[in-house]
């Protein structure tokens, strides 16, 4: 790009040149370039040969985030735009002054397969001005003080990164759907915050982000701010940004584990020497389009029951990952979550999450309890047994036929029943001892075999 070509207000500030080999891959390529007073608009583009190469890109000030690349495929190569505004909303950007001094433009090496020639250039519109970033819009923290169930979606994207639906649009087919709750978690940035609806028709908004890694995703739930997700940039580790999520307020949940199929498998969870007694959450049921059908949400499930013998209680989640709002393909809402709360509000959500008071469905309903001695409890829970315990599970199947109800314990099924449209109750009396845990799962019997339609998570047995 040449300056001739840039209006008189613009400028080509910089540009650089490399090229990247194999060896190069899950590596992160700081460009560092400094304004010599503050900006209206920046602009940073990456072009590189697309065949079989995948790379990202984000713009730091001062090392805080502010714009996150999105991509453009052109006659064989990929167009990567990271683009920032002082007073213009653009999607995957923070809005706000654009000061004087250092920033960074920083390529992420997701797989490099063969000899891959990058450019990067830096174009700005000069005439801004010093100041303070906008705050966050107020969103509401609390809906209603009423206890029950309520239910929405823990896994949606949007325009901010690479879904194709915007923030507006999501809340608004939200609310079509009767949702109480919405996690917008949109890859490495929190852009959505500032893109809130005034009026959310109420529903709750959670403010989260998906921990996109080279080895894995994870969404990051009731985050205050930004967590650096960039694990192996100068020795950092997944535990350490476990803990920031902590600290800044949220509840980490590992999403689609098990996930085959994507460049270099970069779904799938591979990091090694990871605290799972951090982990909050872990989404076993993922959408059709990046679980690749029922196999892989079934190998999420027997992950999930081997972490439960192990004494972690890790909270099971499901998540449509909805990004193109295909309704024939990717719906928003498939699956759905239900989440027992003491109010619907932020805290109470986490705590809910947190606690395992989850059921998750594709349409039927599922109330789970157990009953021990002088005592009974839901789903999270936990119940005193003399050495046996009483299982209730009352179901709406909601117009799903050929269900099949399995009662599974400590990972084994350890009783099945056909369940009918006029029977609501269901139950199973069992031995057990301190350290046993039951969940239950319901299964449609199809032409393509059994395909899940709901699961609760775990009841755990302790000493009386």
């Amino acid at each position: 790009m040449s300056k001739s070509a840039l209006s008189a207000n613009e400028m080509l500030f910089f540009s650089w040149r490399s090229l990247l080999t194999a060896d190069d891959s899950h590596e992160y390529y700081p460009v560092t370039f400094k304004l010599p007073s503050a900006a209206l608009g920046i602009r940073v583009t990456v072009r590189y040969s697309g065949d079989g190469n995948y790379l990202g890109l984000c713009l730091y000030e001062k090392n805080r985030f502010r714009a996150h690349g999105r991509m453009e495929k052109k006659n064989g190569f990929v167009e990567l735009k990271a683009e920032v505004w002082a007073k213009k909303n653009i999607p995957g950007a923070i809005t706000g002054p654009l000061s004087a001094g250092t920033w960074q433009a920083e390529i992420m090496t997701n797989k490099v397969k063969q000899d891959c020639p990058v450019e990067l250039f830096v174009d700005v519109w000069w005439g801004g001005s010093n100041g303070e970033q906008p705050p966050i819009p107020p969103r509401p923290e609390k809906i209603s003080t009423a206890p029950g169930w309520y239910r929405g979606d823990l896994h949606v994207h949007s325009t901010e990164s690479d879904g194709k639906k915007s923030v507006a649009e999501l809340f608004e087919i939200a609310a079509e759907q009767g949702m109480h709750f919405l996690a917008l978690t949109d890859h490495n940035n929190i852009c959505n915050w500032w893109k809130f609806p005034s009026r959310t028709q109420g529903i709750l908004p959670l403010p989260s982000m998906e921990i996109t890694t080279f080895l894995g995703h994870a969404n990051a739930f009731g985050i205050r701010d930004w967590v650096d997700w960039r694990v192996g940039k100068d020795g950092r580790t997944i535990n350490e940004v476990i803990d920031e999520v902590h600290e800044k307020g949220g509840l980490f949940s590992i999403n689609h584990p098990c996930t085959p199929g994507l460049p270099d498998d970069h779904a799938s969870w591979r990091h090694k020497n990871l605290e799972w007694h951090k982990v909050d959450g872990l989404e076993v049921w993922n959408a059709p389009v990046f679980s690749r059908g029922e196999g892989a949400n079934r190998q999420c499930r027997k992950l999930w029951d081997r972490l439960l013998n192990q004494g972690l209680r890790i909270t099971g989640l499901g998540g449509s990952d909805a990004h193109y709002l295909d309704q024939s393909v990717q719906p928003m809402g498939l699956p759905t979550n239900y989440v027992y709360l003491h109010e619907l509000s932020r805290e109470g959500l986490l705590e809910g999450i947190k606690n395992g008071h989850v059921f998750v469905t594709r349409g039927p309903e599922i109330h789970f309890y157990a009953f021990g001695k002088n005592n009974y409890t839901l789903p999270g829970g936990e119940i005193k047994s003399n050495g046996k315990v009483r299982l209730y599970a009352g179901i709406q199947t909601h117009g799903l036929a050929s269900l099949i109800l399995r009662f599974i314990k400590n990972g084994k099924v350890v009783a099945e029943m056909p369940v009918s449209e006029d029977k609501r109750s269901y139950n199973l009396e069992d031995t057990c001892r301190a350290g046993d845990w039951y969940r239950i799962e319901l299964e449609e019997n199809g032409a393509g075999g059994y395909r899940l339609a709901a699961f609760t998570n775990p009841i755990y047995i302790k000493a009386d």
